[in-house]
């Protein structure tokens, strides 16, 4: 399946569809492999941009390609796939000038994919699911209430609050302290650039998660493939970790029991709504205030959860510069509107309480 970021190129010239023909195959090699890499051959990477790797403290770093060694490669260099014509499953192309997502996504799934074997894979799966039940046996849902961090947050949050709503919060809600100081139990991340990746605002970001974690435990919704990064990296207790596995349908959630999550690129209908669908029928959703017409970035974010773009552009600038935000956004509202169609074929509930561009979520306001 191609990733959900090639309908959302600023433009399809020769040279970005044979970047996206590269990435497609050496993608594919990732998430196909199954084997665990204990060695790694490096090339063209600086001091800082290999210490900004998470790589176990096990892997060898070596010089020539061997049967259990893995090829990371910095920059995206033709005569170097000639070099390794006959290790091409073994390349990770981590070029962050190279083609969208591809160099956070392939650094992102290296733990997961690249140095865990088969079995521990499955133990992060299982181990999931086991905090899922632990989950739902916190309390007796009788609705979730979704958090969006849009400028309409401050209203949202305390909406909830005053009807001690069941709160799932997302990305830079984290800098709030009016919504920890309350103790909220479910929380959901996932991007390989703004969460894990390699700018002082990832960092940020990352060190904030930890506090709040280290103060109050918490569910933690992500990517399966974060599992292993978050317990040996960032050191999160493993009994916290909710990991979400790929599925290739986009919209179609609520009946699924395996804890699959839709390839969407958006926080809320990759892993809100799906969570919440899977604990109650009734769902509320606020600060989710979408993306005005003037708009030149994603969206607009509240005073409380702002956070900058500029340090994440140094560091990744291929997943801002080769990205149409309008043909995302687009893609966004779409997946989103067959969700909740689709969500309520099924009986389930969907509530909006504050203002919202998003014409599916404005049909759904109540006013209470």
């Amino acid at each position: 399946m191609l990733p959900i970021s090639f309908t959302q190129t600023k433009f399809l010239n020769p040279l970005n569809i044979i970047k996206a023909f590269i990435w497609f195959f050496l993608r594919g090699f990732q998430l196909k492999n199954k084997k665990k890499y204990k060695k790694i051959v490096i090339n063209n990477f600086d001091k800082s941009e290999f210490l900004d790797l998470v790589i176990p403290n096990d892997i060898e770093v070596v010089s020539k390609v061997e049967d259990d060694s893995l090829i990371l490669l910095s920059k995206f260099k033709p005569y170097l796939f000639l070099k390794y014509i006959f290790s091409l499953k073994k390349i990770r192309l981590m070029d962050k000038n190279f083609f969208l997502s591809s160099e956070a996504s392939t650094r992102f799934r290296l733990n997961y994919y690249d140095f865990s074997n088969l079995q521990e894979r499955e133990e992060y799966i299982n181990i999931s699911n086991k905090n899922f039940q632990s989950l739902k046996k916190l309390k007796n849902f009788d609705s979730i209430a979704l958090l969006g961090t849009g400028p309409s947050y401050d209203l949202a949050r305390s909406y909830y609050q005053n009807r001690n709503l069941e709160i799932v919060a997302c990305n830079s809600g984290i800098y709030d302290d009016q919504l920890w100081d309350v103790g909220c139990k479910i929380f959901c991340f996932a991007d390989p650039v703004f969460h894990f990746g390699s700018s002082p605002e990832a960092h940020r970001f990352k060190n904030a998660v930890l506090k709040r974690f280290n103060n109050e435990k918490f569910f933690i919704i992500c990517p399966i493939v974060a599992f292993p990064i978050l317990v040996h990296d960032w050191k999160i207790d493993k009994r916290f970790i909710i990991g979400l596995q790929p599925s290739e349908n986009n919209f179609k959630i609520g009946s699924n029991k395996n804890l699959l999550s839709p390839n969407t690129s958006n926080v809320l209908t990759e892993f809100m709504l799906p969570i919440a669908s899977l604990l109650v029928k009734n769902i509320y959703l606020g600060g989710f205030d979408g993306r005005e017409k003037n708009e030149t970035n994603f969206w607009k974010y509240s005073k409380k959860t702002i956070q900058t773009l500029d340090e994440h552009k140094v560091n990744h600038p291929s997943f801002f510069y080769d990205r149409n935000i309008k043909k995302y956004y687009r893609k966004h509202i779409s997946i989103l509107r067959k969700q909740i169609h689709s969500l309520e074929k099924e009986g389930y509930v969907i509530s909006n309480i504050t203002n919202s561009n998003i014409e599916i979520l404005k049909e759904r306001n109540i006013n209470e």
